[in-house]
């Protein structure tokens, strides 16, 4: 496959209606070799992928806001470090120490800022 230039990607964006930063897709795949997943399959078709972004950002847009989407919190594993909480963790801070885990409930205010 022959990869495009930041300018083409921009051109194709347009002639299907989406406003992408032609920057972002070209130096996201750049810096892997054009290559997407887990097993690093070679891109045949970069329109294909540039339809798949627009698909992505469709079904997403309900969760945009400013232009960003919402970030989301996860479990990852083990309990809430506030002795008598015993929820799921979701958020960490690596301490000197050793880590605390937090989950949604006790995590810091400016966190749930962010994580709304």
């Amino acid at each position: 496959m022959k990869h495009p230039t930041p300018t083409e990607i921009a051109e194709y964006a347009k002639s299907i209606g989406f406003d992408l930063d032609a920057e972002e897709f070209f130096d996201k795949y750049e810096i892997v070799g054009w290559v997407y997943g887990k097993y690093n399959t070679p891109i045949k078709s970069w329109k294909g992928v540039v339809r798949q972004w627009q698909r992505w950002h469709k079904g997403h847009s309900n969760n945009l806001s400013a232009g960003k989407p919402k970030l989301r919190l996860f479990p990852i594993g083990g309990t809430c470090c506030v002795e008598t909480c015993k929820m799921p963790a979701v958020y960490k801070v690596t301490g000197q120490a050793y880590d605390h885990k937090y989950c949604h409930e006790h995590m810091p205010d400016e966190v749930k800022e962010q994580y709304g």
